[in-house]
């Protein structure tokens, strides 16, 4: 079985955390190398110059050397009237079927593509034109990410029909994929994977939460801004850790929303250049705050619980599939129910404790990475036997 990834593989980005680890747990199920194809996407691209600028800098940030680097400027498109938007998007137009191209050439003469679909270069635009360039080969996708054309136009979900097979990490994207006409014995649901490191016997204080693009009106820190005044307002102030990659505007965003709310003092933003400093910034943490209104958080919800810090989640998106009793619950977008349970939070060391304890056996359970490779693996050996 010869196996090739098309995916993001750009350091300390999520999905190139969760591509790599499961290749590497593949390998050694299959005991055969996984063959990765990446390219330019838009994780530097702050400007037209950065554009050029990674053409010959890009593969220093690659989690894995042995990747093979489609070498092709991708170019952020913002709506507008302006020359440098209509360039753009006739760029993006010309560009998007030469990369599908690409993808399909580069791994055609494997067995299995398997297609993790994130955004930008590896959304929906490139996923298209692969399918239809691709013919040689039996094609699985990942989808960690929606493009925002699937959610405008629910009908061009179709083009997973093209795959093989589907995996997503709800039931909730099940559901909602197979509302929007995707053949549901296609679609298999695997949840997301973490390391499970020794957990360490340290101090524990603030919360954090993986706030990275989208940001905003999406993940929901206008309503946890509020829930901090109320704690802060009650006298137990409450530090806020923030971690992701930021597009420009969406930190600021946020900022401005703390200085309204009178907490942007109890803010932290943090970068990590690897993931022991990610699981440390997880482990110093008393609870992951994962607020979101239409986001899928299954990245931050499975670092938490396999560190064994307490979750508290929306009820949104599909999220309280993973927690099964390691958490707490609120609706989305209540100020109040999200002031509630971090005020539980930091008042009952024993819930922490409990709530903790039971993530971690549950990360041990169904987040393990040999776990989620079996998993997948059963996938490829059902569409090769088909």
């Amino acid at each position: 079985m010869r196996v090739s990834f098309i995916a993001c593989w750009c350091t300390m980005r999520i999905y190139a955390i969760q591509a790599s680890h499961l290749r590497n747990s593949l390998e050694n199920i299959m005991n055969e190398k996984i063959k990765v194809i990446t390219s330019n996407c838009a994780c530097y691209y702050t400007s037209i110059p950065a554009v050029f600028t990674s053409l010959f800098n890009y593969k220093k940030s690659l989690t894995n050397s042995r990747a093979s680097f489609i070498s092709f400027p991708y170019f952020q498109i913002k709506k507008g009237s302006s020359i440098g938007y209509i360039v753009r998007a006739f760029y993006g137009k010309m560009s998007d079927p030469v990369r599908g191209y690409a993808f399909a050439k580069a791994t055609a003469d494997f067995d299995i593509a398997h297609f993790h679909q994130s955004g930008e270069a590896f959304g929906y635009d490139s996923l298209k034109y692969f399918f239809k360039f691709a013919n040689k080969n039996k094609k699985v996708v990942t989808i960690y990410r929606l493009s925002p054309i699937q959610k405008e136009k629910p009908e061009t979900n179709n083009i997973y029909n093209s795959a093989d097979a589907i995996i997503v990490s709800t039931e909730y994207s099940k559901k909602m994929l197979s509302e929007f006409g995707v053949k549901t014995q296609k679609i298999h649901v695997i949840p997301y994977g973490a390391m499970l490191p020794s957990i360490a016997s340290k101090k524990r204080d603030g919360a954090i939460m993986f706030a990275g693009s989208p940001l905003i009106n999406v993940k929901g820190f206008e309503y946890l801004a509020g829930a901090l005044k109320i704690l802060k307002d009650e006298g137990t102030p409450l530090r806020l850790k923030l971690h992701g990659y930021y597009m420009a505007g969406h930190r600021e965003w946020a900022i401005d929303i703390a200085k309204k709310e009178g907490i942007e003092d109890l803010l932290e933003w943090l970068s990590f250049g690897s993931e022991d400093e990610l699981i440390a910034a997880y482990q110093s943490s008393l609870v992951c705050v994962i607020p979101y209104t239409d986001y899928p958080g299954c990245f931050p919800v499975t670092v938490a619980m396999a560190n064994a810090v307490p979750v508290i989640t929306t009820n949104s998106m599909g999220i309280p599939e993973y927690i099964n009793s390691a958490g707490l619950i609120v609706r989305t977008k209540s100020v109040e129910e999200l002031a509630s349970a971090l005020r539980r939070i930091v008042n009952e060391e024993e819930l922490r404790t409990s709530l903790g304890n039971k993530g971690r056996l549950i990360a041990e359970q169904r987040f393990a990475w040999p776990v989620i490779a079996q998993n997948v693996f059963a996938v490829y050996q059902e569409i090769l036997r088909n």
